[in-house]
């Protein structure tokens, strides 16, 4: 009976270790491809991570620029306020200098007015001065 059995164990082992041999390969095929998916997934993760990091730099980089430009902006429109301010102040002062220019061109043309006006009369006096003379001379010669 031993014999029998160990016949039988000796069959069943042979037919367990074909059946295995018949499975095993498309588990290990199974395995391997399972193995390669995880190596393709971790690859694909590794380089997720990768650009990851390199749009947080570029990210930070262009972050930094937002904060700088927006700084100079704000310098710029004071710039621009005070440049508004003291070009409104530019422009009182020039219709203050055109109001005194007006005024002192008036005063101008009055005094050659008055100077033509003098001249006129010096003019008038001397033709007098001039005639009176020769009335004299004629009435003394």
């Amino acid at each position: 009976m031993r014999v029998i059995i160990a016949l039988c164990g000796t069959a069943t082992g042979a037919v367990g270790l074909k059946l295995l041999d018949k499975w095993m390969p498309d588990a290990t095929k199974r395995t391997d491809d399972q193995a390669a998916l995880r190596k393709e997934l971790r690859d694909d993760a590794s380089g997720l991570r990768k650009e990851l990091r390199e749009a947080i730099a570029q990210h930070q980089s262009l972050y930094a620029q937002h904060v700088k430009l927006n700084y100079e902006h704000a310098e710029l429109k004071a710039q621009y306020s005070q440049l508004q301010a003291a070009y409104k102040g530019l422009e009182a002062t020039q219709k203050q200098l055109e109001a005194q220019f007006n005024v002192l061109t008036s005063r101008c043309d009055n005094l050659l007015a008055i100077m033509r006006t003098i001249e006129s009369d010096e003019r008038m006096e001397v033709e007098e001065n001039d005639q009176g003379h020769r009335h004299r001379d004629r009435d003394n010669s």
